[in-house]
């Protein structure tokens, strides 16, 4: 049987003390990849003409609207243009943020002055980004 010196002892103690500081640091996160380039669309499911009012395009401070009122039939999409490259591209640099403003174009048989649904969505692009607009307005992805 062999024995173990005191060098050998501190050496394996030491070990220990480093995978425990190392551990007792991490703090879980890990460094994240940059945002993906994509683009950004609208598929419409709701069983009625969803109308694209309007959509916003941020990147850093700079920002623009472009008013549509664009119908979407249903089982329709619509894929957005990049504003602020002026490319005529449909792609968004990743970490663009892109909010998308949209309503019914039938009306709430209660209320006869109000869309059946309206309402906005908003994502930073990472990768291509797809709204699913569902029944009642409901957003899904």
């Amino acid at each position: 049987m062999r024995k173990f010196d005191g060098t050998c002892k501190i050496s394996l103690l030491m070990l220990i003390l480093a995978a425990a500081a190392t551990i007792s640091c991490s703090d879980g996160k890990y460094p994240s990849a940059p945002a993906a380039p994509g683009k950004v669309s609208l598929n419409n499911e709701s069983g009625h003409i969803v109308i694209i009012e309007s959509f916003t395009h941020e990147r850093g401070s700079a920002s623009t609207t472009k008013v549509l009122n664009a119908g979407v039939v249903n089982r329709g999409s619509y894929t957005f243009q990049n504003l602020l490259d002026h490319t005529n591209s449909r792609y968004f640099a990743g970490g663009d943020m892109v909010e998308i403003r949209y309503k019914s174009s039938d009306y709430d048989p209660d209320n006869p002055s109000s869309p059946y649904f309206s309402g906005s969505w908003k994502v930073e692009v990472n990768g291509d980004e797809v709204v699913k607009i569902g029944e009642n307005g409901y957003i899904g992805h």
